[in-house]
């Protein structure tokens, strides 16, 4: 379902799309753009008026066990995309990278 509505990739539709360490902020907010354009078009309308246009919309979440973390850092780029992908030198199969989209409330 999440892959039918633009909002998921899984198995060998997620392998077509590399991730790279030396991306900066801007790079990793463009490729998710690419990839995910039905969510941030929609995060992006909800935020009209309200001088969002510098602000990033998504947030890194991390996996750990059973348990998901928003990752504090600010601007994540290609290093942090690279560190909570998953498990030390995962394989792209077991590769997960977790993003998780806002609205401004005010």
């Amino acid at each position: 379902m999440l892959e039918k509505r633009g909002c998921a990739y899984f198995d060998d539709t997620a392998e077509a799309y590399n991730l790279r360490k030396d991306w900066t902020h801007l790079q990793a907010n463009a490729f998710f753009e690419k990839i995910f354009p039905r969510p941030f078009t929609y995060v992006t309308s909800l935020n009209k008026g309200k001088n969002a246009d510098s602000e990033c919309l998504w947030m890194l979440i991390s996996k750990e066990k059973h348990h998901y973390h928003l990752v504090t850092t600010e601007n994540p780029g290609g290093k942090q995309l690279h560190f909570f992908r998953g498990s030390s030198k995962p394989s792209v199969a077991t590769t997960n990278v977790i993003i998780g989209m806002y609205s401004q409330l005010i």
